[in-house]
């Protein structure tokens, strides 16, 4: 047997077998009676968009990119940090050896900002900050618990400072990083993303930068902290520019594949 919607509304749905019987029945009704596939696969779109028990595909779109999104962020960073002790050179700059990894978090930051705006992006710096202090306590407990070889406590010694630290930058730079992004969009109503994003990561930036190398590499001013600095700082807001059209690339994406809600007719 084959089901048919005529009309719905919000709380009742109005369908026809193929035999002609007429019947309506709520959303959740339709799903609990297990009816589902005897309609076509648009009138069932259409019913689990009406149910109050089922995520709407829109919904399940969003939580697909929210989830992606933070994971890769997370990723980045911790990818990214335990590599920042060892130093390379750049460009005739001396750089932390995660230098090409840890700008990608910017794209993540920026792109979280102007798709689902200013509170995912503040949830995604404070979970991200949460899972550092984790990572630094059973990093330390590890460390701390067992009888482990020089070679082990070489990579792995210096990994509960660097995520706390770390956590410290994210809470002070990348929030800061979210609020300037809010401001400029709500402010400037006709600011571009590109300006936004270069605005926002330079600021942001400049406390992460400062914090990081004085907190893990000396808290002493001296003329080689603060050349480390102007350099690290200098190329990320370069590596950053470059990157924005990776940000351009994501919210294109997520926009133009995002469902259109059904209009609800009565």
């Amino acid at each position: 047997m084959k089901l048919k919607i005529i009309k719905h509304t919000a709380d009742s749905i109005l369908y026809e077998s193929d035999k002609g019987v007429r019947l309506h029945a709520p959303a959740d009704d339709l799903l609990k009676k297990n009816v589902l596939l005897m309609f076509d696969s648009k009138d069932r779109a259409l019913i689990r968009e009406l149910s109050n028990g089922y995520i709407s595909q829109k919904d399940e779109y969003d939580f697909f990119w929210i989830g992606g999104l933070f994971a890769f962020y997370l990723v980045f960073l911790l990818l990214a940090i335990p590599m920042s002790p060892n130093t390379v050179h750049l460009f005739h700059t001396a750089q932390p050896a995660g230098i090409l990894i840890f700008p990608l978090t910017f794209i993540i930051l920026d792109s979280v900002n102007e798709i689902f705006q200013y509170r995912y992006a503040r949830q995604l710096t404070c979970m991200a900050a949460v899972v550092m202090v984790i990572a630094s306590a059973l990093v330390y407990l590890t460390l701390n618990v067992f009888t482990l070889s020089d070679a082990y406590l070489t990579v792995f010694g210096k990994l509960p400072k660097l995520y706390l630290i770390n956590a410290l930058c994210l809470l002070l730079a990348d929030q800061t990083n979210n609020l300037i992004f809010r401001s400029l969009r709500y402010r400037l109503a006709r600011c571009p993303l590109w300006l936004r994003c270069i605005v926002s990561t330079s600021c942001g930036q400049i406390t992460y930068t400062i914090v990081w190398i004085s907190l893990f590499f000396g808290t002493s001013v001296s003329t080689g902290l603060i050349t480390r600095i102007i350099d690290n700082y200098g190329f990320k807001i370069v590596y950053a520019a470059c990157l924005i059209p990776v940000t351009y690339a994501i919210v294109a994406v997520y926009r133009s594949r995002k469902p259109e809600l059904r209009e609800v007719t009565s």
